[in-house]
């Protein structure tokens, strides 16, 4: 265990994901700020965002996951958002990229596009619409925000500014804003074409805790 450092307090990830275990799936890769990945036990222990100075200051991405079954050369990555005042925590689920037959001949060429991909979401997390409970007189009600999502990595980097690590669109140059995910369909070639569709939900169990329960299910044909 770290505890609580001022950069950040430790936050532990129990990946909970029976169904893609089974068929072989496994955490290849994980981005975080000073990440270890207990692949026994299905825990990722990440610092969480900034503080003191951090804390209620925005949404954070907390991890970034690449998931890969070997065998079969496929997979998708994961990432876990939180909100840094109230701890309230998010999950996005993220197509793989388009590899081509020609390119897929090359040793790990799926696996490095996953890779890459991950990279590329980590230190570039982009602007999002969020779903949050917010009280209102008294009443609960869900409200739609949109929000720079922080790479803490690059907090109090010199030059970095609001926006500054968003995607933009290469028509317009307006930035892009990304809806989360909480399922993701990809395709595993066996003897024939099967779709795989996953579901996520991340749900924080108590301070420094939080719970990403995953599942799966396989479909025949297009």
């Amino acid at each position: 265990m770290w505890g609580r450092e001022q950069q950040g307090g430790e936050e532990a990830v129990f990946v909970r994901a029976g169904d893609l275990v089974g068929p072989g799936y496994e955490v290849v890769e994980c981005r975080g700020r000073r990440a270890e990945w207990n692949r026994e036990f299905g825990t990722l222990r990440v610092l969480g965002p900034p503080g003191p100075e951090g804390e209620g200051q925005g949404v954070y991405q907390l991890a970034v996951l690449v998931f890969f079954q070997r065998h079969l050369e496929c997979g998708f990555v994961v990432r876990v958002l939180v909100d840094a005042g109230d701890g309230e925590v998010f999950v996005d689920l993220v197509p793989p990229p388009t590899v081509g037959e020609e390119e897929r001949k090359v040793e790990d060429a799926v696996l490095n596009s996953l890779r890459a991909q991950a990279k590329g979401m980590w230190e570039r997390p982009g602007r999002f619409a969020v779903e949050k409970t917010v009280v209102k007189a008294g009443k609960t009600m869900t409200v739609t925000k949109v929000v720079d999502v922080v790479n803490p990595e690059a907090v109090g980097v010199e030059g970095e500014e609001d926006g500054e690590h968003a995607p933009k669109t290469q028509e317009t140059g307006e930035v892009e804003v990304q809806s989360l995910r909480a399922a993701v369909l990809f395709v595993e070639k066996w003897e024939t074409e099967y779709r795989r569709v996953v579901h996520a939900t991340a749900e924080r169990k108590k301070k420094g805790v939080v719970a990403l329960e995953m599942s799966s299910m396989l479909y025949a044909g297009a």
